[in-house]
């Protein structure tokens, strides 16, 4: 498994950024990256707003995806990927993952290594380079972050830092085959029992866990959505609660290396 080491980014920046409403987008100037917040509930997704990851394809036969994901990815009209679970003929759920070949629609086998497994997010590099990020659990009080990697032949799990026992993974980014971004949250074992934010990077080799900011240390921080350019760097933004019974919630983004 990949060091648990934490890796401090090379530059950050946290602001808070417009509250919007429903639907409501907000675009970062010279970075030209595009953040759209849509709520209930408060998820966000967040892309280059020069370029989409997804196309105009016709949707998948059974593709289940999570609520708020967006878990598509194009390289060309003739390759597309997209990701979500479904449900297991012996309870619980595995993987699903589909791709587009320009006429189709055809599930790739994916693994499933827990008893309810979920992909909530797909980046693709090229015909031979994709990665997926969920989530699985092996009993009813466990959660872990799952990363799985196709190299043009199958997709494999690959290891990541997992924090603790409930962690999960909800976005993913990628410039190069060294240069791969994920985001999701954590809960703490210990008291306040918080939520935090969790950023992997991916550097040719292994997963490297990446300090993150929780605005509400003592209460819930979600990083929602991700995006990462070659001249801007990474960008992120997410959301959290005010207090623990105060449901008042804020936006926030975040900006590194």
């Amino acid at each position: 498994m990949s060091s648990a080491t934490l890796h401090p980014p090379q530059r950050t920046e946290v602001t808070q950024w417009p509250h919007p409403e429903r639907g409501h987008c907000v675009t970062w100037g010279a970075a030209r990256v595009r953040a759209c917040l849509r709520r209930p509930p408060p998820v966000v997704c967040l892309r280059p707003a020069f370029g989409v990851r997804g196309r105009n394809l016709p949707r998948t036969p059974h593709l289940l995806l999570a609520t708020g994901s967006c878990g598509t990815a194009a390289t060309s009209g003739s390759g597309a990927w997209a990701v979500g679970s479904y449900s297991a003929s012996a309870g619980g759920s595995l993987t699903l993952i589909e791709h587009w070949n320009g006429t189709a629609w055809t599930q790739v086998p994916s693994p499933s290594p827990g008893i309810t497994n979920n992909l909530d997010d797909v980046a693709a590099l090229s015909a031979t380079d994709a990665w997926a990020v969920g989530r699985y659990s092996t009993s009813g009080d466990d959660q872990h972050t799952l990363v799985e990697h196709w190299d043009g032949t199958a997709w494999t799990q690959v290891p990541t830092p997992s924090p603790n026992r409930v962690a999960e993974l909800s976005g993913i980014v990628a410039t190069s085959p060294t240069n791969v971004w994920a985001t999701g949250d954590y809960i703490q074992t210990v008291r306040p029992f918080a939520r935090l934010t969790l950023v992997y990077h991916w550097d040719g080799t292994a997963w490297h866990r990446v300090l993150s900011p929780n605005p509400s240390p003592s209460t819930e921080n979600f990083m929602a959505g991700v995006a990462v350019t070659p001249a801007a760097g990474l960008w992120a933004v997410g959301f959290y609660f005010l207090g623990s019974q105060d449901q008042t919630t804020r936006t926030f983004a975040f900006h590194c290396c």
